[in-house]
């Protein structure tokens, strides 16, 4: 059994990330794998432009959902959800731009050690949480409840104030959503 302190850190660990103003007018919830060739190509193309310009200027916040497609992504989820939560979109961010040498490396736990630490992650914390069963079934259970409830397919997919937006889109694309609920 896990202890209530235990449960409450599981909860904070699992809780919903975001980033912007949280009354913003819009909202983007993106559910991603970090092994995700396609996320990783929103996380470079259009994600830098729609943080500039809406999310810097109050207009979206946007919510990021753990959706991993395999073990390796679950492990980095893991890894993310266990880092201090203001590392927690640097560390997304850089696991993302280097995907392609993490996620094909032979030793991929290893690999995710490395951006840890670059995240300030101490060792021991690192291990402590590859071995952190509790919060690992958390996010799968997360998972399962987020394919039920919003009968995701495939990664990534996002809801823009309830509007779904599947796969890797243009700014320009977002851009008309996002608009759409501004005017």
């Amino acid at each position: 059994p896990v202890s209530a302190q235990a449960e409450t850190e599981i909860e904070a660990a699992l809780a919903d990330r975001f980033i912007g103003a949280e009354d913003a007018p819009v909202t983007i919830i993106e559910y991603s794998s970090l092994t995700c060739p396609h996320c990783a190509a929103f996380h470079t193309g259009a994600l830098p432009e729609i943080v500039e310009t809406y999310v810097e200027t109050g207009k979206v916040k946007i919510i990021v959902r753990d959706f991993p497609l395999d073990g390796r992504a679950a492990a980095a989820s893991l890894l993310a959800r266990c880092a201090p939560a203001d590392r927690y979109f640097p560390l997304v961010d850089l696991m993302f731009k280097r995907q392609q040498k993490w996620a094909r490396s032979y030793d991929p736990l290893n690999a995710l050690a490395e951006m840890g630490r670059f995240a300030g992650m101490g060792q021991s914390d690192i291990d402590a949480c590859f071995k952190n069963e509790a919060l690992y079934a958390g996010i799968l259970e997360k998972k399962a409840a987020y394919q039920e409830e919003n009968s995701i397919k495939s990664t990534p997919t996002f809801f823009i104030n309830g509007e779904m937006v599947s796969g890797n889109q243009p700014f320009s694309e977002f851009k008309q959503v996002i608009e759409s609920y501004l005017n």
